[in-house]
C-alpha cells in the first residue's frame, strides 16, 4: 500500500501563517493539492498538521477525515506514542515540533504510514496548489508497474527530481535520519531511482511569499 503524506505543517512565516487560507480561485490554497490526492488512486492519505484537529483550510473535507493526537508507534520507531484514532482514508496528524524544519514533518507522516504497513509514501506540498490528479496518478502508474521497484519516483521538470514523489520503503531509513529543515529534495537528486519527466513547470510552482502568491495568481491569469 502507498501512503500519501500531505506535508501541511509548515510555519509560512513570510505569510503570517495563513499561508494555507489564501484565496485561490474560491477555496483556500491548501486544498487544491489534497482534493487531487482525494481524487487520486492513492490508498490513504495522512495530513501532517502543526497542531490538533482539522485546520480551518480543510473544512470542505472535514466529513472525510479524523485526527490523530500524536504520530503512532511503527515498527523499529522510537519515542512515538500511540495513535489514538482509527485510520480512515483521510487523516490529520499533528506535529509538534514541524517549527524546527520540515523534517519533523515527513518523519511524522512516515511513522504513520509505517504504522499503517506502507509499501511506500507518496510526498506531496500543500502550498503546490496546481498540482494535479493526472500528475499524481502517472506516478502511482510508473511506480507500481516498474520492475524491480525502484527506490523512488519522482516528477521531473527542467531536469531535477521534485516532488510530489513517491519514495519505497527501502529509503524510510534515509527519511527517518532527515533533521532541520531538510526534505526529500536532497535524496532524490543524489539517489537512483525512476524520473519522470513534464514539460510544464507550473504545475510544480510553490507559494513562500507574497510575491509567490501574486505571481501564482497571476501566471494562472487569476487577477
Amino acid at each position: 500500500m502507498i501512503v500519501c503524506v500531505y506535508l501541511a505543517a509548515g510555519l509560512s512565516t513570510r505569510l503570517q501563517g495563513r499561508k494555507l487560507l489564501l484565496p485561490f480561485e474560491g477555496k483556500p490554497l491548501g486544498s487544491w493539492a489534497l482534493q487531487a490526492a482525494m481524487k487520486s488512486r492513492v490508498e490513504e492519505i495522512v495530513v501532517v498538521t502543526r497542531e490538533e484537529g482539522i485546520p480551518d483550510w480543510m473544512s470542505e473535507f472535514e466529513t472525510h477525515a479524523t485526527h490523530m493526537s500524536h504520530a503512532p508507534h511503527a515498527p523499529n520507531a522510537s519515542n512515538a506514542p500511540h495513535a489514538s484514532t482509527p485510520s480512515p482514508r483521510l487523516t490529520c496528524l499533528p506535529s509538534p515540533n514541524s517549527h524546527l524544519g520540515q523534517s519533523h514533518s515527513v518523519i511524522a507522516g512516515v511513522r504513520a504510514a509505517q504504522a499503517r504497513g506502507a509499501s511506500a509514501v507518496l510526498l506531496l506540498l500543500a502550498d503546490q496548489p496546481l498540482v494535479t490528479v493526472e500528475m499524481i496518478n502517472r506516478l502511482l502508474d510508473a511506480y507500481q508497474s516498474a520492475d524491480p521497484t525502484p527506490p523512488f519516483a519522482a516528477a521531473s521538470c527542467e531536469g531535477i527530481a521534485r516532488p510530489p514523489c513517491i519514495i519505497s520503503q527501502t529509503l524510510f531509513p534515509e527519511l527517518l535520519a532527515l533533521s532541520g529543515d531538510q526534505g526529500a529534495r536532497k535524496l532524490l537528486r543524489a539517489g537512483e531511482g525512476l524520473r519522470l519527466p513534464f514539460d510544464d513547470p507550473l504545475p510544480f510552482f510553490d507559494v513562500d511569499t507574497a510575491e509567490d502568491y501574486h505571481s501564482l495568481l497571476h501566471q494562472t491569469k487569476r487577477v
